[in-house]
Protein backbone atom coordinates (compact mmCIF):
# COMPACT_ATOMS: atom_id res chain seq x y z
CA UNK A 1 0.00 0.00 0.00
CA UNK A 2 1.56 3.52 -0.80
CA UNK A 3 1.95 5.73 1.73
CA UNK A 4 0.27 9.09 1.71
CA UNK A 5 0.89 12.21 3.87
CA UNK A 6 -1.93 12.18 5.92
CA UNK A 7 -3.29 9.10 5.81
CA UNK A 8 -2.02 6.38 8.73
CA UNK A 9 -2.89 2.47 9.17
CA UNK A 10 -2.81 0.78 12.15
CA UNK A 11 -2.75 -3.60 11.67
CA UNK A 12 -3.43 -6.24 14.39
CA UNK A 13 -0.84 -8.93 15.41
CA UNK A 14 -2.15 -10.71 11.73
CA UNK A 15 -1.25 -7.78 9.51
CA UNK A 16 -4.95 -7.05 8.87
CA UNK A 17 -5.91 -3.48 8.37
CA UNK A 18 -7.53 -2.24 11.55
CA UNK A 19 -7.58 1.29 11.46
CA UNK A 20 -7.46 4.35 9.08
CA UNK A 21 -6.60 7.91 10.09
CA UNK A 22 -7.24 10.75 7.79
CA UNK A 23 -5.97 14.21 8.41
CA UNK A 24 -8.99 16.57 7.95
CA UNK A 25 -7.43 19.32 7.01
CA UNK A 26 -5.54 17.61 4.14
CA UNK A 27 -8.58 15.02 3.23
CA UNK A 28 -11.66 16.12 5.03
CA UNK A 29 -13.06 17.47 1.51
CA UNK A 30 -13.28 13.45 0.58
CA UNK A 31 -13.71 12.20 4.19
CA UNK A 32 -16.20 14.42 5.05
CA UNK A 33 -18.83 13.62 2.82
CA UNK A 34 -18.70 10.41 3.52
CA UNK A 35 -18.90 10.71 6.98
CA UNK A 36 -21.88 12.75 7.00
CA UNK A 37 -23.62 10.42 4.81
CA UNK A 38 -23.05 7.39 6.87
CA UNK A 39 -24.58 9.49 10.21
CA UNK A 40 -21.31 9.21 11.73
CA UNK A 41 -21.53 13.20 11.88
CA UNK A 42 -23.93 14.91 12.67
CA UNK A 43 -24.08 18.94 12.12
CA UNK A 44 -24.51 20.99 14.76
CA UNK A 45 -27.67 22.51 15.59
CA UNK A 46 -26.22 25.86 16.05
CA UNK A 47 -24.50 25.43 12.75
CA UNK A 48 -27.75 24.74 11.23
CA UNK A 49 -30.01 27.58 12.68
CA UNK A 50 -26.75 29.86 11.64
CA UNK A 51 -26.99 28.84 7.89
CA UNK A 52 -30.67 29.52 8.22
CA UNK A 53 -30.29 33.10 9.58
CA UNK A 54 -28.07 33.71 7.03
CA UNK A 55 -29.98 32.86 4.16
CA UNK A 56 -33.56 34.69 5.74
CA UNK A 57 -31.90 37.49 7.41
CA UNK A 58 -32.62 39.07 10.54
CA UNK A 59 -33.13 42.59 12.24
CA UNK A 60 -31.14 43.03 15.46
CA UNK A 61 -34.47 43.13 17.15
CA UNK A 62 -35.63 40.14 15.63
CA UNK A 63 -32.11 38.13 16.14
CA UNK A 64 -32.16 39.04 20.32
CA UNK A 65 -35.45 37.44 20.23
CA UNK A 66 -34.57 34.60 18.23
CA UNK A 67 -30.79 34.05 20.53
CA UNK A 68 -33.15 34.31 23.73
CA UNK A 69 -35.45 31.53 22.31
CA UNK A 70 -32.55 29.37 21.43
CA UNK A 71 -31.12 30.10 24.82
CA UNK A 72 -34.12 28.93 26.60
CA UNK A 73 -34.48 25.91 24.12
CA UNK A 74 -31.38 24.95 25.35
CA UNK A 75 -31.30 25.81 29.41
CA UNK A 76 -34.78 24.09 29.12
CA UNK A 77 -33.10 20.89 27.78
CA UNK A 78 -30.73 20.01 30.82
Amino acid sequence: MARIAGISTEKDTNGKLMKVTFDLRKHGDVILPILLQMGALEEDSFEKEWEEAKKTGYTVDGLRQHMHQFIDKQWKKK
